[in-house]
């Protein structure tokens, strides 16, 4: 069985949470479970879903993350397509299967990494957020 696995920006400044998702008393948090209302507490519009997927450097892919392939040459903005019910990086105006853009049969390449996120690096990519 697949894990869900979240993360989000503290709304304390202090970095990112990583974990379970919460929604409680019109608040959102994201971390572990015997954390969640001390210190957990993120900015909703940062909240992002792990893909499953890693890059070259084994790192997870989140939801919002920007992602360098070498090989293609290109910077693209990973979000989830409700249309193709699939994860995908948002290029020049085209998207593409995540799963294709980071690996070629199946095999990882060693030719795409993150290299920042939309919150983080919004000067990396202006790509128009899609849901």
């Amino acid at each position: 069985m697949r894990e869900y696995k979240f993360r989000g920006k503290r709304k304390d400044g202090k970095g990112w949470s990583y974990g379970d998702l919460l929604h409680y008393d019109g608040k959102v948090f994201v971390g572990l479970e015997d954390a969640w209302l001390d210190e957990c507490e993120v900015d909703p519009a940062t909240v992002g879903m792990c893909t499953g997927l890693k890059d070259r450097l084994g790192r997870e892919i989140f939801e919002g993350d920007i992602v360098f392939d070498s090989d293609w040459e290109c910077i693209g903005k990973v979000f989830y397509s409700s249309e193709h019910l699939s994860w995908m990086v948002r290029l020049d105006g085209e998207s593409e299967f995540l799963q294709e853009f980071i690996c070629a049969d199946t095999v990882k390449t060693e030719s795409s990494e993150v290299i920042g996120n939309i919150h983080d690096n919004p000067e990396l990519m202006e790509v128009p957020d899609e849901r």
